[in-house]
């Protein structure tokens, strides 16, 4: 499929509440949500878009408190991308070429203002922010790490206390799902790629990028993206099996090598979740086999 058949999909595609994007203040939780914001703002959630996103019972969006997160025993002992190099390297983002892949992925998807669009696993909400300051989108983060939680600036982004596993919810309510760097820390990609298609509308974008194995297959999932990088093989069947069609594939290695040399300078492990250092076996981040990608797919049916 080509990138302008991406785009008239994905912007025909009804709205799950069959009225226009645009337009007043919503007033129930099938009303359209509000106008999108101008770029260069970023607004906080509105009540009437927060009824419209939110599953019933489910932890509503508000202040950055992590204790919904500890008492699902997700404040884990520090992962590799906590490690205050990695911090360092890599920026508020955590990831490689900090937000050249999102605005990449953006175009690519045709993404517009108005757009409903999830980001998962936002870290401090930095890509949130990006999304709806840059791009015009109605964007909110889920987050499930109580040490991202207790660093986030109350009323910076706003977010989901949660998981990918188990999103919460209702059924398709998002236009895209931004997805980078977390697939491959998933102990069940597949659920999460299940939740994922629930929560996306009918020919809805899910934007990927994560590190990829360009040789063998995936080993156990642990506390780094490296020890859960699977093979483009690998990430192609369990998307197909979980109901998505790929549209772009794109090797962005580059940027992880430059990250890669960046935690060298900055003297920490490069993501193999066993104390390595950079360069001192082939199971180092930026080494090979691995390498480093974007992938849009579209929810089919």
């Amino acid at each position: 499929m080509t990138p302008d058949a991406v785009r008239g999909g994905a912007k025909r595609a009804p709205h799950s509440s069959g009225e226009p994007r645009s337009g007043g203040r919503a007033t129930d939780a099938s009303a359209r949500m509000e106008t999108a914001p101008k770029a260069g703002t970023e607004p906080g959630m509105p009540g009437g878009e927060r009824a419209l996103l939110m599953a019933p019972g489910s932890v509503s969006l508000g202040k950055a408190d992590d204790s919904f997160a500890v008492s699902k025993g997700w404040d884990a002992p520090q992962p590799f991308w906590a490690r205050p190099g990695m911090v360092a390297a890599a920026g508020e983002t955590l990831r490689p070429g900090s937000f050249a892949l999102t605005d990449r992925a953006a175009g690519l998807a045709g993404l517009a203002p108005g757009w409903r669009v999830l980001d998962v696993g936002s870290g401090l909400g930095a890509t949130v922010r990006r999304l709806r300051a840059r791009h015009g989108a109605l964007a909110v983060g889920l987050e499930r790490s109580g040490r991202q939680l207790r660093r986030m600036t109350a009323g910076s982004a706003p977010f989901v206390c949660g998981g990918m596993e188990s999103m919460p919810f209702a059924a398709a309510r998002f236009d895209m799902i931004f997805c980078e760097c977390v697939l491959s820390l998933l102990e069940r990609p597949e659920a999460g790629l299940a939740e994922a298609r629930r929560v996306l509308r009918p020919g809805g974008v899910l934007a990927l990028s994560d590190l990829y194995l360009k040789e063998g297959r995936r080993g156990e999932a642990g506390g780094s993206c490296a020890a859960g990088a699977m093979s483009r093989e690998e990430v192609r069947d369990l998307l197909a099996g979980g109901g998505f069609e790929i549209t772009h594939f794109e090797d962005h290695s580059r940027l992880l090598t430059e990250l890669a040399a960046r935690l060298i300078f900055a003297g920490e492990g490069t993501g193999a979740g066993n104390g390595e250092r950079a360069g001192e076996t082939g199971n180092s981040c930026g080494c090979a086999p691995r390498g480093y990608y974007l992938l849009l797919a579209r929810r089919a049916g």
